[in-house]
């Protein structure tokens, strides 16, 4: 009987196994593709980038581990790199700018109120970075939304000086068209998040994920799509719809947040048909929030609406494929009206 539970431990304890290696791939493949463009951004900025992402890693391993003993643990589970992911996503959508005391209270915002009060990574409500990022932008919106131009010399101390500039998603709220050659739009050379702006690096980055199938086609194609279909039917600028369309993809952290923050396994939906309506409503809900709202950054606070509700879109779509199907029974049940003596 002793070798019986053996056994059954031991099988029990491969069929983990293999669960935490598809996750602990799914995380590497994030953080292999947030790395290209972590270095556009070294590019653009320099090695204060470099320094901004060592100092939320760190604080955040830290601040990830001192929760773990409160919690009981001695250890991370093997597949979990979440501490590394959740500060590379929240500082590659900040500006280069940012005092690096700014970035590690972000880091210590996600963990400590986004993450562990729920009880740690796969029980968390909401995107960790994203609750980080948005009570940054509400408690600083001078530091979190004021970014500088590419190639600007911000050196390393704590403090940047120099102009800062407003990015192209405040020039669209007012109105305005973003002056921005074609080729610049594509490869990032204008003022923004500093890993959000390079559209090629982040469509590269996403089709390698899709085909991974790391994240969601469903979610990523909902997001963007509807998101493009507003910008195209509803334009906020005096400009063709095609130019319409490149430049709400362009603002904010839209394409990225798509990428790397939308398809998150804990927070989003489990169901394909549950991941297509997320997706929709997450495009639906930042472009709403962009013509009616205030806040230039609006895909952040679509998408904790939707963690919100992400147990929802499953339930909804199911019930609504349910009741598709027992209307189609009874149309094919329906008899055929008789055929009349003139026919």
């Amino acid at each position: 009987m002793g070798d019986t539970v053996r056994i059954g431990k031991a099988k029990r304890k491969k069929v983990l196994s293999e669960a935490d290696r598809t996750r602990r791939s799914k995380h590497i493949d994030l953080i292999v593709t947030l790395i290209p463009v972590a270095l556009m951004a070294v590019y653009y900025y320099g090695i204060r980038v470099l320094i901004l992402a060592a100092c939320a890693i760190i604080f955040s391993v830290l601040s990830d581990y001192l929760c773990l003993r409160l919690c009981g643990d001695r250890k991370w589970q093997s597949y979990d790199f979440s501490s590394v992911i959740s500060p590379l996503i929240l500082v590659l959508i900040l500006p280069a700018s940012i005092p690096y005391w700014l970035a590690v209270v972000g880091v210590l915002i996600a963990t400590f109120v986004a993450k562990y009060p729920f009880g740690g990574y796969g029980k968390n409500i909401f995107n960790p970075a994203a609750v980080a990022f948005a009570v940054l932008a509400l408690g600083w919106p001078d530091k979190v939304l004021s970014y500088p131009q590419p190639f600007d010399n911000l050196g390393v101390s704590f403090t940047v000086g120099g102009s800062l500039t407003n990015g192209v998603a405040y020039r669209l709220q007012l109105g305005g068209a973003p002056a921005i050659p074609v080729m610049d739009r594509l490869l990032g050379n204008f003022a923004g998040p500093m890993g959000a702006t390079c559209i090629l690096v982040l469509m590269a980055c996403g089709l390698y994920l899709l085909v991974r199938r790391t994240i969601s086609w469903q979610v990523v194609t909902g997001t963007l799509g509807s998101a493009a279909a507003m910008a195209f039917l509803f334009p906020r600028v005096s400009v063709s719809r095609v130019d319409s369309v490149v430049f709400e993809l362009i603002a904010g952290v839209l394409v990225f947040g798509a990428v790397f923050m939308a398809s998150d396994p804990v927070t989003s939906p489990k169901t394909g048909w549950g991941k297509a309506l997320y997706g929709v409503l997450l495009g639906v809900l930042t472009m709403l929030f962009r013509y009616f709202g205030k806040m230039e950054i609006t895909f952040v606070f679509a998408l904790l609406l939707c963690n919100a509700v992400a147990p929802k879109c499953d339930e909804y779509m199911a019930l609504l494929i349910q009741a598709a199907k027992r209307a189609a029974r009874r149309l094919a049940k329906k008899p055929l009206a008789p055929k009349t003596q003139g026919e």
